[in-house]
């Protein structure tokens, strides 16, 4: 293969040694060839980004044992993510969203702007993570023996998931590692498809390494919704491919970080701080769960609602009474195409654009059982978004 000089879209520059093939790629000599110039930044980016003044692959990691990529499955019926997500959309189906005539990504999801349209899938995001992911965190977290005081542990989650929809002909974003974009060590990536994402058709999956440097990468898949998987993104380089299938991927992604007050917390304070836990917006809730014998109780924590942030990114505000939603959906819509038939993906809280071939939870040693825990129509806790800032939106990934 003679010498192709890279391309700033790294989507374009694999389609250009796989084709067109619907089909999960092999990472043969000539692909990982046009893929180096692209994962050598994010190499660099990776390295630079430890708050410790280390490289990050030898920076120490809090809870080690917990950072291992986890498939786990939960029940639909329990939180039927797929179909509140596309009621509130006003599409029958997720993964048919490209078939209907919308001009951008903007119009697609405009619907979400309406807070009486978005609140019933917000609460039940926030029910699926305080009710069904801390606890399954907390029992591994309890097994591999990281909490082992009586304090109690508080789990920082993202307040919104990442939304991501990546159309046909489209791809959501190039090599990286979230420490490189900001976000804590400390964080746990939760990966959620909501359509299906199969080996045979794996271009539009979402591809990782197993550990930070071992690019052995392999697509996230699901047959359906109700698998779902843990992994360390924020070491673990991950990246998506331009998506030669003909359905549409939703997933959503979001982070969650285990802490303790006390000496021996499991992740430090420095650990866990990132460019999106300051100032007066708030990229993450909180939630603690006693450890007080018996089955965990997870109690989220109150907080003051935000004030009023970065308005001249602003779109679609409501009332003073209520939040501002979507601060810097204006700037997140205003990413370009990368190239004609393409779309670049599009970050944010409620971002609007992230195993083997067929993998399936059983076949995994780290694998997850599914979890009954309770009836998705008993929403508790409801949420009110909190708005965030600019650089969050735009940096999400």
């Amino acid at each position: 293969m003679g010498d192709v000089a890279p391309s700033k879209w790294f989507g374009k520059d694999v389609r250009g040694v796989v084709g067109d093939s619907p089909g999960a790629p092999r990472f043969d000599e000539d692909l990982r060839l046009v893929m180096e110039p692209h994962l050598a930044k994010a190499r660099e980016k990776r390295e630079e980004a430890s708050k410790a003044g280390k490289p990050v692959t030898l920076a120490p990691a809090p809870y080690v044992a917990l950072r291992d990529e986890r498939p786990f499955t939960f029940d639909p019926c329990t939180y039927p993510l797929h179909s509140v997500l596309a009621e509130a959309l006003g599409v029958g189906s997720l993964a048919d969203v490209h078939k209907y005539q919308c001009r951008s990504k903007q119009e697609l999801l405009s619907p979400l702007l309406d807070r009486g349209k978005r609140l019933r899938f917000h609460e039940l995001y926030d029910v699926f993570v305080t009710s069904f992911c801390i606890p399954m965190l907390h029992s591994l977290a309890l097994k591999m023996k990281i909490l082992n005081t009586t304090s109690d542990a508080i789990y920082r989650y993202q307040a919104f998931p990442c939304l991501r929809v990546v159309r046909p002909g489209e791809f959501s974003i190039g090599p990286h590692c979230d420490t490189a974009y900001g976000h804590s060590m400390g964080n746990l990536n939760f990966h959620v498809p909501l359509t299906p994402v199969l080996g045979a058709e794996g271009a539009n999956a979402l591809f990782v390494e197993s550990r930070p440097g071992a690019e052995d990468w392999h697509p996230l898949t699901a047959k359906h919704p109700g698998h779902g998987f843990m992994f360390d993104g924020a070491r673990c380089i991950h990246f998506t491919l331009e998506n030669t299938t003909d359905t549409t991927r939703v997933s959503l992604d979001f982070r969650i970080a285990l802490f303790q007050e006390g000496a021996e917390a499991p992740c430090t304070k420095d650990q866990l701080a990132d460019s999106f836990c300051t100032g007066s917006c708030s990229y993450y809730d909180e939630a603690v769960v006693s450890m007080d014998p018996g089955p965990a109780n997870v109690t989220k924590k109150a907080k003051e609602r935000p004030t009023q942030c970065a308005l001249d990114w602003v779109i679609g505000r409501e009332p003073e009474s209520e939040l501002r939603v979507f601060q810097t959906l204006n700037e997140a819509f205003a990413v370009s195409d990368p190239y004609p038939g393409g779309m670049q993906g599009l970050g944010g809280l409620i971002a609007f654009e992230e195993t083997t071939p067929e993998a399936s939870p059983a076949g995994n040693e780290n694998a997850i059982p599914a979890q009954d825990a309770g009836n998705a129509n008993e929403l508790r806790d409801k949420v009110s978004f909190h708005a965030q800032t600019a650089k969050a939106v735009a940096t999400c990934t």
